[in-house]
């Protein structure tokens, strides 16, 4: 039996970006896009598929030189059926951003023993796009499919970065609600993607990417469950639906 449908799924919805945003306001009004600020431990999520643990994603922050940044981000997936390994999969994305910008993104996948290569890269005032369908360009100021940086939500397009396409979508912020996150409930905005591809992503009051749904293709309810996203301590006691 084949799940490949449900990791495209997943990282079509994007595996990788949200930082910057007010409840209430855009993205662009946020205190800080400075992931070291808001991540100071990395980001780290648990993947279920119907409640049950099937992998996890890491997403972490390293300062290079000319105040560039490099977002390392990996998942590991495995699906089992009475306990007899029926898929594997490996994401591993390595992105540099320079003044809130991508400039260089190298993907590599493992597929269940399929791999496959995407590479971006700042030309001129162009980001050229290779990927599995050919090659491609786009403008400097698109992102890819990273939930951890939430400038993302004031785009209409982004980078798939599992096929190397550029998607159409349409981000509507719904309310604000109780989720649970590193063991602890906190107030965050939903927001919820539609046209390409469709999955719902919730963000804390600073901006910081706290969860992840959506529904694969057999029916599933695919979640991010946030094990570590730069929660403070004391956060304070949720006032679910107030805006």
């Amino acid at each position: 039996m084949k799940y490949s449908f449900f990791y495209k799924k997943l990282y079509s919805a994007g595996v990788i970006a949200c930082i910057f945003f007010y409840w209430g306001v855009t993205p662009g009004a946020a205190k800080t896009n400075d992931p070291f600020v808001l991540y100071p431990q990395n980001i780290e999520f648990n993947v279920r598929r119907n409640g049950s643990n099937v992998g996890r994603h890491l997403v972490s922050f390293f300062k290079l030189s000319n105040n560039q940044i490099r977002v390392i981000a990996e998942l590991n997936l495995k699906i089992k059926i009475l306990g007899i390994p029926l898929y594997d999969y490996y994401y591993r994305s390595e992105a540099d951003w320079y003044e809130d910008r991508l400039i260089n993104l190298r993907v590599d996948q493992n597929d269940d023993g399929k791999r496959m290569q995407i590479n971006v890269s700042k030309q001129n005032k162009l980001l050229r796009i290779e990927g599995p369908d050919g090659i491609s360009s786009s403008r400097l100021d698109i992102f890819p499919t990273n939930h951890w940086n939430a400038a993302v939500l004031n785009t209409k397009q982004v980078i798939n970065t599992i096929s190397g396409r550029i998607a159409n979508v349409t981000i509507t912020k719904m309310m604000v609600e109780s989720i649970r996150a590193e063991g602890k409930q906190v107030n965050a905005s939903k927001f919820t993607y539609s046209g390409d591809f469709k999955t719902h992503v919730w963000y804390d009051s600073a901006g910081r990417w706290v969860k992840m749904e959506f529904t694969g293709k057999d029916g599933s309810l695919i979640e991010y469950a946030c094990i570590k996203c730069g929660i403070p301590d004391g956060t304070p006691k949720p006032s679910v639906g107030k805006e």
